[in-house]
């Protein structure tokens, strides 16, 4: 499938596993240049590396913590250095704690940071 993406940036958040992982590599392989973020520098380094040899594209990681507003400028700075502009923007992090929604309290939702 073609998604007309090849040459655009793409960072995607909850980069290292699950969903986060295939949505990047799923970029790539539309010739999506992708940043990868996550919390785990380590787990995050892996799932770059396997991206890049999968598809010969460009994929780097940049670890990031959502959760930490402060650190979210500096990261952003780090991808437009390494990439260029941000395209395409995949925040698939963060969300209520797991459980049945039957235990959610509105305190474990908040709103998002500016």
């Amino acid at each position: 499938m073609d998604l007309g993406i090849a040459g655009k940036v793409a960072w995607v958040h909850g980069a290292s596993s699950g969903l986060g992982r295939a949505t990047a590599l799923a970029l790539a392989r539309e010739g999506a240049a992708v940043a990868c973020s996550a919390r785990s520098a380590e787990n995050l380094e892996e799932a770059a590396a396997d991206i890049e040899s999968e598809t010969g594209g460009h994929c780097v990681a940049v670890p990031l913590d959502v959760s930490d507003a402060d650190s979210i400028a500096p990261a952003h700075e780090q991808v437009v250095n390494y990439l260029g502009p941000v395209d395409i923007l995949l925040s698939n992090a963060g969300g209520p704690p797991p459980g049945p929604s039957s235990r959610s309290v509105k305190s474990s939702c908040r709103a998002p940071s500016a």
